[in-house]
């Protein structure tokens, strides 16, 4: 028995480069991420209901916009890193660098200056359930440095910067929410968002300020001719990251309109739950990525991710069990304000569909590896307006479990034609 069990460690943890170094390193990366998940219920302490299904969808609403405002560009840097010559890679630093910043300082002025924040901010989370001109500061602020954060993180995975990184969470975890909720207990504003904005956000700086010495250390003042590849593979994917955040926020915009904020106060919650699956899939897809684009043997490569996509999908279903369990034993310890019971189907299936949507972005990769970006456009073209169609036909009538089964839908739409476009350059085109 023991020789079996030693046997099985071997082949699948001792003899896996990719698998130690995600559960040595990139498994803190996950905790920081998922944290939020687990503080769950010290910030129902420290904040009414209301204002945490407002700052749930505040916080993913700002993941998404910052994901578009990254322009794609990570996928870009992670693309051209390993293509490069090694005296090349500090001018694509920098290349990558001004590509991001210039046009973001243009964007968020922008904004500011002629307060269209204002006016897409009342239409995203409607006029009376946040005031709005109060937290423009915390908002820009918090769009600025999650963008600026994840680009960071991405350099640091890329560059297999693995022990900067874990750095880097540790200290996010140990710092930014034991103060930021220490700062809303002890807080008498009425206004609980502004301060968890703000808090978090200037916290997430000075971290972010103190750990780029890493990124800045490997730049050359120098711009690359890779300008116009780099356009090639970042501008299509910045375009689907506008639909991506208009997709994912079409069904709590339905349902505000049919039930209004308080709706989200379950949904929201649930939301929060089921993304630690994709949280979970990132950390480990972005630690194998440069390896992933490095395998050039585009069949035996298409091979390797079904086992992948299949071994990874029962970890994530075995885990989605426990993440059901552990919601149902919230309820009944009462760790809500309430009782949640009659959402344990909604929560199962948005499991289900972010499990889904892991095996998706698995396939996806190869549209970068391949540099045919261009084809996530198309995917969303062809899957947004069903998307808002399955919101407008389901959520009127369902509500929150509307909403779950729409973005079910919408993932297995979208796993199928990821893994068709993966199938046909892999394993059909010459």
């Amino acid at each position: 028995m023991k020789h079996k069990i030693n046997s099985i460690y071997r082949k699948y943890y001792g003899e896996n480069e990719m698998l130690r170094r995600f559960t040595k390193v990139l498994s803190l990366d996950i905790l920081v991420k998922a944290s939020m998940v687990f503080l769950i219920p010290f910030y129902y302490k420290v904040m009414p209901e209301n204002s945490i299904s407002l700052d749930n969808y505040l916080f993913n609403f700002i993941s998404g916009l910052s994901l578009i405002l990254n322009f794609g560009l990570y996928a870009a840097h992670t693309k051209l890193y390993y293509d490069l010559e090694k005296e090349d890679r500090k001018k694509l630093n920098f290349t990558v660098l001004i590509y991001l910043l210039v046009p973001l300082f243009i964007i968020l002025l922008f904004l500011v200056f002629t307060q269209t924040d204002v006016v897409l901010a009342k239409f995203i989370v409607g006029k009376n359930q946040i005031d709005i001109e109060n937290n423009r500061v915390g908002l820009i602020l918090a769009v600025f440095i999650t963008v600026l954060s994840f680009m960071l993180n991405n350099f640091l995975i890329s560059t297999r910067r693995i022990k900067e990184l874990s750095y880097y969470n540790l200290a996010r975890l140990l710092i930014v929410h034991p103060i930021t909720l220490i700062t809303l207990y002890y807080s008498d504003s009425y206004d609980k968002v502004e301060i968890r904005l703000m808090s978090h956000y200037l916290l997430e700086s000075a971290l972010l300020i103190y750990f780029s010495k890493y990124f800045f250390k490997e730049i050359e003042f120098k711009f690359i001719h890779y300008k116009k590849k780099i356009t090639i593979i970042a501008f299509p994917i910045f375009l689907n990251a506008i639909a991506g955040l208009i997709t994912n926020f079409s069904s709590q915009y339905f349902l505000i309109g049919n039930n209004n904020m308080n709706s989200m106060a379950g949904y929201g919650l649930l939301i929060q739950i089921s993304s630690i699956i994709l949280i979970i899939s990132l950390s480990f897809f972005n630690s194998a990525f440069p390896d992933f684009l490095q395998d050039k043997d585009k069949i035996e490569n298409f091979k390797h991710t079904i086992r992948t996509t299949l071994r990874v999908s029962f970890l994530l279903s075995l885990f989605a069990v426990v993440i059901v369990l552990g919601f149902v034993v919230a309820n009944y310890l009462n760790v809500f304000s309430h009782n949640y019971n009659n959402l344990v189907y909604v929560l199962a299936i948005l499991l289900i569909s972010k499990i889904i949507d892991s095996s998706a972005m698995l396939y996806a990769r190869y549209t970068v590896m391949f540099e045919v970006t261009y084809w996530t456009i198309v995917f969303s073209l062809v899957l947004s307006p069903f998307n808002i169609i399955f919101n407008n036909y389901f959520i009127p009538q369902y509500l929150e479990l509307g909403a779950a089964i729409s973005s079910l839908l919408f993932s297995v739409f979208q796993l199928i034609l990821t893994f068709s476009l993966a199938y046909y350059y892999c394993m059909v085109k010459k």
